[in-house]
């Protein structure tokens, strides 16, 4: 699975050998010394291989989430499926009072490696991005994974996800 991912960094951002470097090509000024902290805390990322590592395997599946930046602001619920060909679909609904939800659609790649868990967007409903653009690569510090739970923290923002394993027929509300 990491396979996959690995292979369309290399070859769309001229990566040799260590993954997350592609994060020093997309960051400017304060975000610089995070994602180089981030690096070299964690040390190299291992060449990729055919074979899925565990976490990847146990990440596999479809994962429920809620997220509020911060009290007061709208309430987003989240639901992502990662497949184990190193694929992902995002489906995202902002609740606020008085208004339907409004939804946004992701889909792209993601992988997990030395305690980074990493997405790259490639679709927003519908329509391809640019994936060399900083917007679409998310890094996120894995935090726990258990069972069913996942708790992840996003390596910039410093937001912090939780989710859990829920059935594939699972939609939001």
């Amino acid at each position: 699975m990491a396979h996959r991912l690995i292979e369309f960094l290399v070859s769309n951002l001229a990566i040799h050998g260590k993954v997350f470097l592609m994060l020093t090509r997309w960051v400017r000024n304060s975000k610089l010394m995070a994602v180089s902290l981030c690096i070299a805390l964690l040390g190299p990322v291992a060449q990729a291989s055919a074979e899925s590592s565990t976490k990847e395997v146990l990440l596999v599946g479809t994962w429920l989430g809620e997220f509020a930046p911060q009290p007061g602001m709208p309430l987003q619920r989240f639901l992502t499926t990662r497949r184990s060909d190193g694929t992902f679909t995002l489906v995202a609904r902002l609740y606020e009072p008085g208004k339907p939800p409004s939804e946004l659609v992701n889909s792209g790649l993601w992988g997990v490696s030395n305690g980074l868990y990493f997405t790259v967007t490639t679709e927003v409903n519908g329509a391809r991005t640019n994936t060399r653009s900083a917007e679409t690569v998310n890094p996120y510090l894995v935090r726990e994974l258990q069972g069913d739970s996942f708790v992840y923290q996003h390596v910039l923002s410093g937001n912090v996800f939780r989710v859990n394993r829920v059935s594939p027929d699972t939609r939001l509300p």
